[in-house]
Parts: structure tokens; C-alpha cells; sequence
């Protein structure tokens, strides 16, 4: 017999799922999460509810001068969006914020073969084609805006 008190048996590796994540684990997981979970939480929190995008195309006219054509959502384009309005305000910003063109337009815009969408055709001086950057239009119920898509 010894006198030696016994050895108590060596713990069980602990089992690896129990685990809390090491290095090699979170870091992957923050970049996943980092380059497509966040930009696509944002582009979600930023759209939807906000309103519809307006499709502004820079364009020549048929007379050879310059254009831009406004096209909407063909679910918005009734005289219940505007109240029974007959007409919407087309207001163009710069890149600041500034105005540079402001106009009424009849409503609801026209449904032309050819064209994928109710749209109107705005004549522009080059200055203006040159200056603008976003437009929108007041007086519809659902907001309406997009950025001038250039060609």
C-alpha cells in the first residue's frame, strides 16, 4: 500500500462543437459579413418604402437638340397618384443641390410605342444637360426621383 494520495484520472478533451470560434472561424465570417451582409442590409434600409425610381435618359430630340426623357413606373401613372391632378412639377438639381430646371408637365405621362415606359420628353439647353445630376417630381403621391443617366 502507498501512502501517495491517488491521482485523479486526466480530464476528456473537450468536445471541439462546444468550442467558442477562434480566429481562423471569426475571420472569415467577418469578412462574409463585412463585404455582402452589410452592403446589402444598407441598400435594403435605403430603398424600398421610399419611394420609386424615376428613369432619366439623356437624349436628342427629333429636332436634334438635346433632351432628357422622364420615365415612371407604369403603376403609378393615373390620375389617382395625383389626386386628379393634370399636372406634376419636374424639378432637375446639380450635383449641390441647386436647381437648374423646374417645369410643369401633364399628367399622366404618355405611353409611346417604342418606349418601355410612360415617359415625357423635356427639351434642355446643353447647360442644363450639362449641370444636371438627379431630378424628381412634386405633386404625385408616391415619391418620385432618380439620377440623370447619362450616354
Amino acid at each position: 500500500m502507498s501512502t501517495e494520495a491517488p491521482v485523479p484520472p486526466a480530464p476528456l478533451p473537450e468536445d471541439e462543437s462546444g468550442r467558442r470560434f477562434d480566429r481562423k472561424t471569426i475571420i472569415p465570417l467577418l469578412a462574409i459579413l463585412a463585404l455582402i451582409v452589410v452592403p446589402i442590409v444598407l441598400w435594403a434600409a435605403t430603398s424600398g418604402s421610399g419611394g420609386e425610381k424615376l428613369r432619366i435618359d439623356q437624349a436628342v430630340s427629333v429636332y436634334g437638340g438635346p433632351e432628357i426623357v422622364v420615365n415612371i413606373p407604369k403603376k403609378v401613372n393615373d390620375m389617382a397618384e395625383t389626386r386628379g391632378s393634370s399636372n406634376v412639377r419636374l424639378i432637375c438639381e446639380d450635383s449641390g443641390g441647386k436647381t437648374v430646371l423646374q417645369t410643369n408637365q401633364d399628367w399622366p405621362f404618355i405611353n409611346e410605342p417604342g418606349y418601355p415606359y410612360p415617359h415625357v420628353h423635356q427639351p434642355v439647353t446643353p447647360k442644363q444637360l450639362q449641370a444636371i445630376a438627379r431630378c424628381r417630381l412634386e405633386g404625385t403621391k408616391t415619391k418620385l426621383e432618380g439620377n440623370l443617366r447619362r450616354t
